[in-house]
Order: C-alpha cells, then sequence, then structure tokens
C-alpha cells in the first residue's frame, strides 16, 4: 500500500472544520442482518475496499496550503471493525436491545484528527446468530449518497469474495474540479452569481440560540418514527393524490411543523426556507466511483399560508424542481480555493459557520438520503432492514432525515444539546401530522 500523505480536498478541510464545533456531520447506517451474513467476508471485503480508497487508512491533518491526510501507524483494516456485546438478550429481543445499545455509545462519532473515516461498529451476541451492522461515516469524506455508495461497494467485494471472482480495481473522481469543470466552469459561476441570496431577517428565530462553543461533547439525542406497511401504503396513496413524492410530503409536513411554531410567536414570520439537496454526480461521466462531496443545494422560500393548499405547495415545488440546479452553493467553498487552506478556514468560520447556527434557529432542516435498497443489494438475502441517520449540528431544531428500504420509511430526530427534550416533541409533532393526513378524507 502507498503509505505517502494524499492531499485532501476542500470539502474534506470544510466539512472536517464545521464539524468541530458547529455540524457534527457524522451519519449512522444502522443495518439489520441474520445469520447468513459472514463477518469474516465483510474483514476480507475492507481489504479490498482500503486498497481501492486508501483514504479509509488515514487521519486528516491540517495544513497551512492544503490540509493531508496521512497514513495511520500501523493500520490494519480489521480496526475498521469495532465489535459490541449485547448482554441479555434473545432472538426476539436482540435487534431493539442492540438498537437502543448502540444509540446510548459516546464513541460513535468519528475523530478524524486520530481515526479513518470510515468506523463499522458491530453489536453481537454468542447465543443469537443476528447482528446489527453500523457503518459510520463522516461529511469530510463524502456526503450521504456517497456513502451510500461506499457502502455498496463494500457489498459488491464481499460479494465478489463469497463467490470466488477476480477482484479488479477501481478509480474514484472525487475532486471538486472534476465536478465542476464537467459541469462547465463558467456555467457554474453564472450560476453562482444568479443563485437568490436568502436574507436571514425574514424568518423569525423559533427558539434561543443554545450554541456553545465550550460543550461539543454534549449528548447526541436520536428517536425514529417508522412508518411501514399500511400506513406507508396510506401515505403513498396521499402523495400520487397530491402529486408529490414521498420528499416533497416530508418537506410538505415539516412546513406545516414550521408554521405551528411560527403561531407560537409574538411577530410570525410570512415565509419558511427549505434547503433543497441535488445530488450532482450525473454531471460526472465515466464508469469510475463517485465517493465524494457531490451534493449540491438550492434554497426555496415558501409562504407559510400556502401550507394549507397542498396542490398549490405541489405545483410550486414542482416548478421550482424544474428549474433547480445546486452547483452555485458549492462555489462558495470552491472559488477561494486559491488562497491557503488556515486563510480559509477563517472564512468558513466567520461566514458559513454563522450562518448555519442561525439557519438551525429557523426552520426544521430535513435531509432525504432516498431508498437504499440497491446499495446493500449485493449482500444478497443477509440484510433485513437498513435505515440511515444525519447526526445533527450543536444547536438550534433537531434535523429530520429520512431513508427508505423495502416497504419501510424510517425517519430520524437528532439533536445535541437537548435539554429542551425538542427531539421528542418534534417526533410526537410530525407522527400526529402523519395520521392527519392519512386519515384524511
Amino acid at each position: 500500500m502507498n503509505n505517502k500523505p494524499i492531499k485532501a480536498t476542500v470539502l474534506n478541510s470544510a466539512y472536517w472544520n464545521m464539524d468541530k464545533d458547529i455540524s457534527n456531520q457524522t451519519f449512522y447506517f444502522i443495518t439489520r442482518v441474520n445469520e447468513r451474513f459472514n463477518l469474516e467476508i465483510l474483514k476480507e471485503s475492507l481489504k479490498q475496499v482500503v486498497k481501492d480508497l486508501p483514504v479509509l487508512s488515514r487521519r486528516l491533518v491540517d495544513g497551512f496550503w492544503r490540509d493531508k491526510w496521512v497514513p495511520i501507524e500501523n493500520f490494519d483494516s480489521s480496526q475498521i471493525i469495532k465489535a459490541v456485546k449485547v448482554d441479555n438478550v434473545d432472538k426476539v429481543s436482540f435487534y431493539d436491545k442492540a438498537y437502543s445499545h448502540f444509540i446510548e455509545m459516546k464513541n460513535k462519532r468519528l475523530n478524524l484528527e486520530k481515526e479513518q473515516p470510515l468506523k463499522i461498529i458491530v453489536l453481537y451476541n454468542e447465543k443469537v446468530k443476528e447482528k446489527l451492522v453500523v457503518f459510520c461515516t463522516h461529511h469530510s469524506f463524502a456526503d450521504p449518497r456517497g456513502n451510500c455508495h461506499l457502502i455498496k461497494l463494500i457489498a459488491e467485494r464481499y460479494d465478489d469474495i463469497l463467490n470466488k471472482r477476480t477482484i479488479k480495481p477501481v478509480k474514484n473522481f472525487n475532486t471538486m474540479p472534476k465536478l465542476i469543470l464537467s459541469y462547465g466552469f463558467f456555467k457554474a459561476f453564472k450560476e453562482f452569481i444568479n443563485t437568490p441570496k436568502i436574507s436571514m431577517d425574514t424568518y423569525k428565530p423559533l427558539m434561543d440560540m443554545d450554541y456553545d462553543a465550550n460543550n461539543t461533547n454534549c449528548k447526541e439525542s436520536i428517536d425514529k418514527l417508522e412508518i411501514k406497511g399500511e400506513e406507508l401504503n396510506k401515505l403513498k396513496a396521499k402523495c400520487k393524490e397530491f402529486g408529490l413524492t414521498i420528499d416533497g410530503m416530508i418537506m410538505f409536513l415539516s412546513l406545516i411543523l414550521v408554521r405551528k411554531y411560527n403561531e407560537t410567536l409574538q411577530t410570525p414570520s410570512s415565509h419558511a426556507c427549505l434547503s433543497v439537496g441535488i445530488d450532482l454526480r450525473d454531471h460526472i461521466k465515466g464508469d469510475a466511483l463517485k465517493i465524494a462531496n457531490y451534493a449540491g443545494r438550492d434554497y426555496y422560500p415558501v409562504e407559510l399560508k400556502d401550507t394549507e393548499d397542498v396542490y398549490k405547495f405541489s405545483r410550486e415545488l414542482k416548478a421550482f424542481r424544474d428549474k433547480q440546479v445546486g452547483v452555485g452553493s458549492v462555489m462558495q467553498f470552491v472559488l477561494p480555493s486559491i488562497f491557503p487552506i488556515t486563510m480559509q478556514k477563517k472564512i468558513w468560520r466567520s461566514s458559513v459557520g454563522v450562518a448555519l447556527r442561525e439557519w438551525t434557529l429557523r426552520t426544521l432542516v430535513t435531509t432525504n438520503i432516498g431508498r437504499l435498497d440497491e446499495f446493500v443489494k449485493p449482500f444478497g438475502d443477509a440484510v433485513e432492514g437498513i435505515s440511515a441517520v444525519v447526526a445533527s449540528a450543536y444547536c438550534g431544531l433537531p434535523l429530520i432525515s429520512v431513508s427508505g428500504y423495502k416497504n419501510e420509511l424510517t425517519l430520524y430526530i437528532t439533536k445535541f444539546n437537548d435539554k429542551k427534550e425538542l427531539v421528542t416533541k418534534i417526533k410526537d409533532d410530525f407522527n400526529q401530522i402523519v395520521n392527519e393526513i392519512i386519515s384524511s378524507k
């Protein structure tokens, strides 16, 4: 293995720098596996994946011009896996107790100054053949969909070894210039210039600022809402009736909550602002992997009164979707990249960092990772279920992350420093609105 340092991309540095005391973007892909899952083959597959993606054997070190990924001393791919025993369980109770055990773990987050950007926590009990496998990944390595592709690569290597196929090395596209040049630099710059600047003054805070730069190790609260079976079928029927996708429906429901919380203010906001993610990978042609931060965002101001008319919301969201681009948002990181990384970090912390903290007070952010079926398909019938959690910021309202697998939709509500127990409140309020929607005539 090549032990030379690897130059970090601008977004590697940006997302880790934001992580230190603002956004804490760690992702947890919680996977239920049955007795057909082979842990030894998983270990072998990781050896191959580290060859394909050497960054997975490295930690992130600050630099002046650019940060770098340096080899971890005496690294072995097996150290990516952390085995955790769950006591006092049987076959019936295992998954629930293993999940609860994971949620309460204090060391599940990644520290890229000390460890690689992938950690796999395997929760087990010797008397039970099933396991809970949690892929913990970091935003500095890739966006949520990029990390889905990482899991797919692990699964493909697993399938190759299981079926004794010859393994061929693969190339990964993981730099921002690759994306910008594929899209067209001048076109991307034009999109950046024309991206509407959203004034924060339009939106009133829904809560007081609870950010504390000296308390970055506060507890991470995670709760989940599962919609499956007949309930999910009813929700899908409502989506079809309203002309919405599941993603659009989740945005609509979150806006109803924002409207509800605004009504408690002495001077309510007339609008809310949706942050809508766009996967930009399709702009890059070629057969190589695209495990990187290739997600953009556009911002969509919505009149809160429009949430009283779901059909109008559906039409306007479709019009917005038809014209959204998303490249403009990543240019804010690309354009300053001619400066030393130490200077760029000061820019991020003084502008992007402040904006992140302030926005979390004003709106509910939803992140839809989408259906996960295709990414774990190479594992075969060993996977019973998978869902994805996006860790939230250190302040403000909880974040809602959404993912689907087979006929299940899972929403996780997450927040750090949840002294006011907002995670429980958001979950209960969201569940109530879902029930009202699917039972409406």
